[in-house]
């Protein structure tokens, strides 16, 4: 698209550039700050030794990954939603419901990892609970 370079057109693409900087500079600062929360949290919890100390790893996990801990953790097929707000809080990290119940829809349709209540819609559990 060839736009004229007039005046407001510049100023608009200066400010759309500060302000992509802005985010950038933030998303770093926000990244810094979980890492010091898991830090933190690790100590509030008695350290490596602590029974607890697994629940904020540093190393990232995907979606599939902490949908799966989250379900071990409980034992039992749970609600879209509340493996959602299980994520939140043991991996201190926001969770998008409707990707987690799409990416939950398609691994239970590829019988991976997850398999889907019958009955009971948005429920998942894990593949392994039913060998």
């Amino acid at each position: 698209m060839n736009v004229p370079e007039s005046s407001s057109y510049g100023l608009l693409k200066k400010a759309l550039h500060q302000k992509m900087a802005e985010r950038l500079a933030l998303t770093t600062q926000l990244r810094q700050y979980d890492k010091e929360i898991v830090v933190m949290r690790k100590l509030l919890n008695g350290g490596d030794n602590s029974p607890l100390s697994d629940i904020n790893e540093e190393k990232e996990k995907t979606n599939w990954q902490m949908a799966e801990a989250v379900l071990d953790r409980g034992k039992e097929p749970l609600h879209t939603n509340v493996i959602a707000d299980g994520m939140e809080k043991q991996f201190n990290t926001y969770v998008n419901k409707k990707s987690l119940s799409q990416m939950l829809h398609h691994k239970a349709s590829e019988k991976k990892i997850f398999f889907r209540v019958k009955g009971a819609k948005n429920t998942y559990g894990l593949l392994k609970w039913q060998q």
